[in-house]
Formats: structure tokens, C-alpha cells, sequence
């Protein structure tokens, strides 16, 4: 047997004695936490193979001579004695100092919390059985007695009257086998299992994380100071601009226009025709609207409205399946404001600069979109955008 782990090594040895075969230990030089039994040209690695390799080497009728549902129960009971073996191992590497290292406490915790689950399972189990598979014993109970008896310590003395059935398990077979009595010692801790037997830092990169965290709350926390808008320098009146167009008698046919160009200077400011890059997607108009509706309210966050004006429409051109945003929005200045180009989801759309307003067709199309216009189709430079759809839009004023 090649082993590194004197636990292992211990159980395996009992197994060899109880079926008659011989059995020398040594190191296992290729594998730190490896466990391999050799017996010329075989190599039969992990403990619970090695187990039923040896039963089957000494003709074991626990196991080999019962039905195969018998035997899957066994193969289950190896497998779980397996894994709380396992549970055990690593609570222990928890405490040590290289555990200290690696874990959280808050993860330590945690794995006692399913060990402890574990350990009262077969306690549970034991309860209504003498054994683990019919009330017969089987190569599964020497592993799964020897195991339960290192869960104990884990258990501290004042809790052991909850264990006696683990405690009847672990001696019955100690009396059946005197030679497994050595090998499973029933030990209660004097104390409660310690998680943390010194102080436990947390590796650098996590306390960095949490300390972050930590930051982000406390930043979350403060009061924000809220946005000023950008002053800039133009003499066009914007507020006296939204006053006039939220006023018009839309119904008796008022017109902007008079008024706008009146006052409108193009040498300090500017029209721009904002559409969506890739409206292939928009299929429905309401769906359309909501994302004009979560974008403007973005660009308000950002103050853009105290300095901008303009119609969000949601269009629909006959001859394509798809709707389409369509603006047209004056502001300061020649370039896209500040609070356009760093309010989230515009590096979506098109902004083009409209330097031709003078034509008559380009003034045209500025009219229908202020308009809403349902009847006629916006044409700007070729592009067909189509119809307001069913009123769908919204004034940023």
C-alpha cells in the first residue's frame, strides 16, 4: 500500500487482517493526498475500490454473496463513510495554518454547519438498524464505524448523549471484531471543535475586495451633490423658446415656425438629426417608446434639458417591418453638448449635424417632426423614416 495518510493507512491495514491478506505500507512519493494498493501488475487507487478489492481478494460473502440492490446499498455506504472521511480531513486543514491561508471563516463555518449535518444523518440512520444494508454487516460498516469514530472529535463531551446510537454502531463491531476495537477509539472532545485556534487573516486580494465594498456603501451613503447644468454663452432665449411651442393653439393650426427662425442664429447654435443605429430590433412601438422615454429621462439626470430642445419620435416607414427613433433637436454651440455624449445608451444613436436647415426640403422635414406628423412621411437626405406612429414620442423640453 502507498499512502501518505496515516488514517487511511489504518483502515486499509484492517482490512488486509480481517481477510487474510498480506499487506506492506510505504510512501506515496507521486501524490501528496494519494492512495494506492499495488498487488503485482494491478493498481487499484482510491480507498472505497481498495476496499472491495480486498473483500473480493478474501472471498467476502458480506458483500459479493448478496443481491445487486444489497450490494448497491453497500457501494453506498462505502461511498458515504467516503465522504464524511473527507468532511473530517478538511475541518482539520481548516484550523491548520496553511488552512488559515486559504479559507474564509465564513466558509469554515459553513462546512462544520454540513458535517455536523452529516454526522446526525447516520445518527438518524442508526436509530431504526443495527447495520447499514438489512441489519447485516458489510464491508461499508468496518469503514463507515472507523469514520464515525473520528467524528467524535469533533463532538464535544456534553453533547454525547446525542450520539448513542453511533456509539452502540461503533462498539458493536468493536465486540464482533475484537481487532477493529484499536481501530476505531471512541474519543469525545474535552471542548467544542475550535474553527479558528488563532487569529485568521484574510489573503490580501479579498481584504482589498471587501475594503472596496466597504468604500462603495459608504460612498452610496452620502449625500450626492446634485448636477449643475453647463452655462454656455449664446443669446438664444431656450426657455422663452419652450414657452411659446408647449403654448400653441396646435388646434387652430398655430404655427412655430415664424418664431423660431425669427431667432434662431446659426453662428452660436445648432440642429441635429439624432436616429437609432440599429433599429432592425424595434418590432413593437411600445417597446420603442419605453427606451425614448428611459433615454430622455437619462439626459434630464445629466441636465441636458435646461439647454436643448428637441422631438423624439417613434417612427414607421410602410415599406420596412421595423420602428425607428427619430429627433430633431436644436443646441448651443457646434458640437454635441457634454451632457449628450456622457449620458448612457446615446453611443446608440447617429447625431448629424443639420447644416443645410436653409433648403426647403430640410426645413420640411425639421416642421414634420415638430409637428408629429401621422400623415406625412420625414425625408431627410435621402433617408425615409416614415410616419409618427400613433402619436408615440416625446417633447425633451
Amino acid at each position: 500500500l502507498k499512502c501518505n495518510c496515516e488514517c487511511a493507512t489504518k483502515i486499509v491495514k484492517f482490512y488486509a487482517e480481517l481477510f487474510q491478506q498480506e499487506l506492506t505500507t510505504e510512501k506515496c512519493e507521486c501524490c501528496k493526498d494519494g492512495v494506492c494498493l499495488i498487488d503485482g501488475q494491478k493498481q487499484i487507487w482510491e480507498l472505497t475500490s481498495i476496499i472491495r478489492y480486498i473483500g473480493q481478494k478474501g472471498h467476502c460473502q458480506c458483500y459479493f454473496k448478496r443481491d445487486l440492490n444489497q450490494q448497491s446499498g453497500v457501494d453506498s455506504g462505502l461511498h458515504w463513510a467516503n465522504i464524511l472521511h473527507k468532511q473530517i480531513a478538511m475541518l482539520y486543514k481548516l484550523v491548520s495554518a496553511e488552512g488559515a491561508t486559504i479559507f474564509h471563516s465564513g466558509f469554515a463555518k459553513t462546512f462544520m454547519q454540513e458535517t455536523m449535518k452529516n454526522i446526525d444523518s447516520i445518527e438518524h440512520k442508526l436509530s431504526s438498524q443495527t447495520f447499514l444494508v438489512n441489519n447485516r454487516i458489510s464491508i461499508a460498516d468496518f469503514y463507515m464505524a472507523f469514520v464515525c469514530s473520528c467524528a467524535t472529535s469533533l463532538i464535544d463531551k456534553a453533547e454525547a448523549e446525542k450520539y448513542i446510537n453511533i456509539v452502540r454502531y461503533i462498539k458493536t463491531i468493536g465486540a464482533m471484531f475484537p481487532s477493529f476495537a484499536p481501530v476505531a477509539e471512541i474519543k469525545f472532545a474535552d471542548a467544542p471543535f475550535q474553527l479558528k485556534a488563532f487569529k485568521v487573516e484574510k489573503p490580501k486580494e479579498e481584504k482589498q475586495k471587501e475594503e472596496k465594498k466597504q468604500k462603495e456603501e459608504d460612498d452610496e451613503d452620502k449625500p450626492k451633490e446634485e448636477k449643475k447644468a453647463i452655462k454656455y454663452t449664446w443669446t438664444f432665449d431656450i426657455n422663452a423658446w419652450k414657452r411659446h411651442y408647449k403654448n400653441l393653439d396646435w388646434d387652430n393650426g398655430e404655427d412655430w415656425q415664424p418664431y423660431f427662425w425669427e431667432h434662431f442664429k446659426p453662428e452660436e447654435m445648432s440642429l441635429w438629426v439624432i436616429d437609432y443605429k440599429e433599429p432592425q430590433s424595434f418590432k413593437e412601438d411600445w417597446k420603442t417608446k419605453n427606451l425614448v422615454s428611459i433615454l430622455l429621462q437619462r439626459l434630464r439626470g445629466q441636465k441636458a434639458d435646461q439647454n436643448s430642445f428637441g422631438n423624439f419620435l417613434v417612427t414607421k416607414n410602410d415599406n420596412e417591418e421595423n420602428f425607428n427613433i427619430l429627433g430633431v433637436f436644436v443646441m448651443p454651440g457646434k458640437e454635441v453638448m457634454e451632457e449628450y455624449t456622457e449620458t448612457s445608451g446615446t453611443q446608440s444613436f447617429n447625431f448629424r449635424r443639420i447644416d443645410d436647415f436653409d433648403k426647403p426640403e430640410v426645413k420640411k422635414f425639421i416642421k414634420l417632426n415638430w409637428d408629429w406628423s401621422e400623415d406625412e412621411d420625414m425625408i431627410y437626405q435621402g433617408k425615409n423614416y416614415g410616419k409618427c406612429s400613433d402619436g408615440n414620442g416625446e417633447t425633451f423640453v
